[in-house]
């Protein structure tokens, strides 16, 4: 299909097209769909339209790519410079380990619970203290109980508090 003293056939075939873009058939016609160009008449494309069209399509493909790896970078660059706050962070002594944390805060209910078992309260109001604090999530399952609670389900963020209100001396933990 070459052009003749500069000016294109006026058709090319459906096979033609094929060979010159390595697409099927089936794929420029969806492409003719998608409004690059018009549809094939009698077996054959129009030409300079299909191939003016065929050339659009191929820039709208590279710039979507174009603009996809851009937002994947974008995305990349975004969690680096996470990881790099929090690794700052960590070097100023301001992040700490969630494990760290989680045992630091059983320490201090635990101190506040033996506090509470020695002072003179009615058993009621004992059971009621130690309830609440069983109730302090400091583990993946009182998270568990929190988010439950959040999400609605009232009896979840109850969890195991009840049997602690019911024996002020059941440990916590």
């Amino acid at each position: 299909m070459a052009a003749k003293d500069g000016v294109w056939p006026e058709t090319i075939s459906l096979g033609q097209l094929c060979s010159l873009t390595g697409l099927s058939d089936q794929r420029h016609r969806q492409i003719a769909q998608a409004g690059f160009f018009p549809a094939s008449e009698n077996g054959a494309w129009r030409t300079e339209v299909t191939l003016a069209g065929m050339i659009r399509y191929y820039r709208d493909l590279a710039t979507k790519r174009s603009d996809d790896m851009s937002a994947e970078q974008l995305r990349q660059a975004r969690a680096d410079a996470d990881v790099s706050e929090m690794k700052r962070d960590q070097r100023r002594g301001e992040l700490f380990e969630r494990a760290n944390v989680l045992a630091a805060w059983q320490e201090v209910i635990n101190e506040l619970r033996d506090v509470v078992l020695t002072l003179d309260l009615a058993k009621e109001d004992r059971a009621r203290i130690i309830g609440a604090l069983r109730d302090i999530p400091v583990t993946d399952y009182g998270e568990r109980k929190i988010k439950a609670g959040m999400d609605g389900g009232e009896d979840a963020a109850q969890g195991d508090a009840d049997g602690a209100r019911a024996d002020p001396d059941l440990a916590l933990g």
